[in-house]
């Protein structure tokens, strides 16, 4: 679908009381029906007495609209900032907003990244990022597809959701095989947050015995970048141990309370295309994301543009990340899905009430407008966090 395209709600009649009326500009019928049950922020229409297709597609674009226009805020300020610490001209995107705005602070981010690495000559960083997620509730995600067998005709097992290989997580009552995190546990394996005990590999802290090429080979109390044996306080990657945090692979008994930290897996019968484009909409706004921490340290001798630069990132990447790469793709593509589904729905306006139909086509300008901003968004961060990470070592 042409994003761009007019929505034809001049060429089809709407049904009032079961007696058609003549065709009328979409503009007019707006004006006198209007449709301020959309504007409810966290509603979107959920209680209004019209189709029910219209009323749920109107509470996923609504949903989907406030994390693209969140997602814009966070991402253009953010380079903002750093654009304005590479000493970029900020006449460059003064006065644009949106995804205009993203667009055009996020592009002089990238060029004055370049521009102050390239200035600093051998200078490199070390950039560590640890943590971040985004969490899915996968029984949620379940309850949202079922609705969408409209034939009745899918199995259980058929509307069984997935999680994508090693990434499902969750409360695990016996063998956790993947990684543990919460509280302090006792670790065989790579240590992401603070690991006390013995190091092979190198140490993020203090270190006894560490060999001229950094490599610990002792005790080391902070960051293991290696093989941890001891104590890890924080997330530890091992072969099967009891876990008594939240544990991420694969547990020997059924998950409780489980989510997902990669993509959902739909199920493999036939569904509604439009409900299931709804589901994936409402599964990704609904998504609880953790952005990473981030540390950057400058090797050799730097220039104060890029310790500015450094200080920028250290504030903001964690978010572009957490947007570029975490939300990233999947975010995108149910954004597209809705959008594409809106037609979908306007399409159906000559089996509507009027105010159906006008909802039904303010809340599809509305997806169209927050897959542009959720897309513009995913690919402005992801571009701004690979050129922060090209000049890493």
């Amino acid at each position: 679908m042409n994003r761009k395209m007019m929505l034809r709600l001049a060429t089809v009649p709407f049904l009032v009381a079961g007696a058609a009326v003549p065709a009328v500009s979409g503009c007019d019928v707006a004006k006198e029906v209007g449709c301020p049950e959309f504007s409810a922020e966290g509603e979107f229409g959920a209680n209004l007495d019209i189709d029910a297709d219209v009323r749920t597609f109107m509470v996923a674009a609504g949903t989907l609209s406030v994390l693209g226009d969140d997602m814009v805020a966070s991402v253009s300020a953010a380079c903002v900032d750093i654009a304005t610490a590479a000493g970029r001209d900020p006449s460059a995107w003064d006065g644009k907003e949106g995804s205009e705005l993203v667009k055009a602070a996020c592009d002089e981010a990238t060029l004055g990244l370049d521009a102050v690495f390239a200035a600093a000559g051998n200078a490199s960083l070390q950039v560590y990022v640890t943590g971040g997620e985004c969490r899915v509730d996968v029984d949620a995600s379940a309850d949202c597809y079922a609705k969408c067998d409209v034939s009745g005709q899918c199995t259980p097992g058929e509307l069984e959701v997935q999680c994508e290989p090693g990434k499902l997580a969750g409360s695990c009552s016996g063998s956790c095989s993947g990684s543990c995190e919460g509280g302090t546990i006792a670790c065989q394996g790579e240590c992401s947050a603070t690991c006390t005990g013995s190091c092979n590999a190198e140490c993020i802290g203090k270190c006894d015995g560490a060999d001229s090429t950094g490599v610990c080979n002792g005790e080391c109390v902070g960051q293991c970048r290696g093989t941890c044996d001891g104590t890890c306080s924080g997330s530890c990657t091992y072969q099967e141990l009891t876990c008594e945090g939240t544990c991420t692979g694969n547990c020997s008994v059924e998950f409780q309370e489980p989510y997902c930290t990669g993509k959902i897996v739909e199920p493999s019968c036939d569904l509604d295309a439009e409900c299931k484009a709804q589901c994936e909409a409402s599964i990704q706004a609904e998504a609880v994301c953790t952005p990473p921490d981030v540390d950057i340290a400058i090797v050799g001798e730097g220039t104060a543009e890029l310790a500015a630069v450094v200080d920028a990132l250290v504030v903001h990447l964690p978010i572009l990340i957490e947007l570029g790469v975490e939300r990233g793709q999947v975010a995108v593509d149910a954004a597209t899905s809705l959008a594409d589904s809106g037609q979908a729905i306007v399409d159906k306006a000559g089996e509507l009430t009027v105010k159906a139909g006008v909802c039904a086509a303010v809340a599809a300008d509305a997806a169209i407008a927050a897959s542009i901003n959720i897309e513009v968004s995913v690919k402005a961060s992801a571009s701004v966090s690979s050129s922060a990470g090209a000049r890493a070592q």
